[in-house]
């Protein structure tokens, strides 16, 4: 499946419905049961994964990496920017400069951290495209590191899978008829 902008906008459709909760003393919604402090907080990771989505979801085009973590964080930081202007028109919320900055900040840990361990997740995905039986194999196993007793699913799929790669080996080496 393709990972299309559907779903970045969709998550920025849900950031705008939160935003636009009234602050008032007597509304009771789930963020008002919160402190202040968390409240803020929560932009962190709010933000961060809007530009997770950005990333993920711009790398299907013709982009260089650069130019997709850029637009990622551009996309991210402006619509962050928006939101608190838009949050100073809606009854007991105002627009801040420190939520900004924590919107800000929790954009670049996650660009960061998406940069320091992207790789291995690539890395992953390459392997199991590349080896799915290797996948399948240690999927199977796992049982056997915890010291699981084996159900026999597992062992029936075990000869299924050693089965289907005898027959791939046969099938890649004919036989070659007598004459």
């Amino acid at each position: 499946m393709r990972f299309t902008p559907v779903f970045p906008l969709g998550y920025m459709l849900v950031l705008f419905f939160v935003s636009s909760l009234p602050g008032t003393e007597t509304s009771q919604n789930a963020l008002s049961n919160l402190p202040s402090t968390l409240q803020n907080l929560l932009h962190i990771p709010a933000f961060g994964i809007l530009a997770l989505l950005w990333i993920i979801s711009l790398q299907y085009f013709s982009l260089s990496k650069k130019t997709v973590l850029r637009i990622a964080i551009i996309l991210s930081a402006a619509y962050g920017g928006v939101l608190e202007l838009y949050q100073t028109w809606v009854p007991g919320r105002f627009s801040s400069l420190e939520d900004f900055l924590l919107n800000c900040i929790g954009i670049l840990l996650f660009v960061f951290c998406y940069l320091k361990f992207g790789p291995y997740l690539e890395h992953f995905q390459t392997l199991k495209k590349k080896h799915p039986d290797v996948i399948i194999k240690k999927a199977i196993n796992w049982p056997r590191m915890f010291k699981i007793k084996e159900k026999p699913l597992q062992s029936r799929c075990i000869e299924n899978l050693h089965k289907n790669q005898q027959l791939k080996r046969q099938s890649s080496h004919p036989a070659v008829p007598d004459s």
